[in-house]
């Protein structure tokens, strides 16, 4: 199991970075770099500088579903276009308010999403999961 270096959380709602990185910093412990977006086109962006410039990838990209203009499932098919889930070992755990079979169905489409999650979580209900996926230390 791998350890957990670096995390990118997006969201369009700061708040919920911020709370990602809380709940990641402060209630779980993790001694990660954090770094968000509140845009698809952001967050891209962020990927493709850090792979130009060869810096370190994220390990985990934590993903709204709902988002105004491009959503989660388009970062999904744009990052596997980019070709970034067959260049580096980055896991997605997706959240949305209301999961549907439809967005399930969707999601199990893309290898390296690895889970699917009620938005509202708390630090021990991101940490379970987490903790799924990663060394935590």
């Amino acid at each position: 199991m791998k350890s957990l270096k670096f995390v990118l959380a997006v969201d369009d709602e700061r708040a919920n970075n911020l709370l990602i990185q809380i709940l990641l910093h402060e209630e779980i412990g993790l001694q990660c770099e954090f770094q968000s977006a509140t845009t698809v086109g952001r967050a891209l962006q962020l990927l493709d500088n850090l792979h130009t410039s060869q810096q370190a990838f994220p390990d985990l990209i934590l993903l709204d579903v709902n988002m105004p203009g491009k959503g989660g499932f388009d970062f999904l098919e744009l990052y596997q276009e980019k070709g970034f889930d067959d260049q580096y070992d980055c896991s997605v755990i997706m959240f949305s308010s209301s999961i549907s079979p439809q967005i399930t169905e969707h999601a199990q489409q893309y290898s390296f999403v690895v889970a699917l999650e009620e938005k509202s979580l708390d630090s021990d209900d991101l940490q379970q999961v987490i903790r799924k996926f990663f060394r935590l230390d």
